[in-house]
């Protein structure tokens, strides 16, 4: 199994240096800046999508992204993913989410996610039909860019 980061992780000097100092070259893959249909294919041969965020969360973006291509996802348990998920059962957001301050948490929930995608992909397939497909954001925005 690989490890492939869409972040840049030559760019942390520490992560580098682990990554070498731990012989984790063979593992851990770099796919930084690459475009959206290599974005894609990648995706669609994951097991598991990770978004280990602070911040931004991965909503709706890197989560569709898996999704369209069949790849469920776990996600940082931060403020914005929890107003996204907010509406779901308690055990679908303990399933999805993960305190990205708690490894032993992360860790659990990629285990779960490998050993249960087929059953993670099934339980976030109403949050991912929530979200507007491009073709309908495109539309608003047409429409409010044509209103006269």
């Amino acid at each position: 199994m690989k490890l492939v980061v869409t972040g840049d992780i030559f760019k942390d000097s520490n992560l580098s240096k682990y990554i070498n100092k731990n012989k984790l070259e063979s593992i851990v893959l770099s796919a930084y800046d690459i475009p959206s249909e290599v974005l894609a294919a990648f995706n669609s041969l994951a097991k598991l999508s990770v978004n280990p965020t602070l911040f931004e969360g991965g909503f709706p973006f890197t989560f569709c992204e898996a999704y369209s291509v069949g790849t469920p996802s776990i996600l940082s348990n931060i403020p914005v993913v929890r107003e996204r998920t907010k509406y779901l059962s308690a055990d679908m957001q303990d399933r999805m989410l993960f305190n990205p301050y708690d490894i032993h948490d992360l860790v659990e929930k990629v285990l779960w996610g490998l050993e249960h995608n087929d059953e993670l992909l099934e339980m976030q397939q109403d949050l991912y039909n929530s979200y507007p497909t491009w073709k309908q954001v495109a539309k608003k925005y047409i429409d409010v860019l044509t209103v006269e």
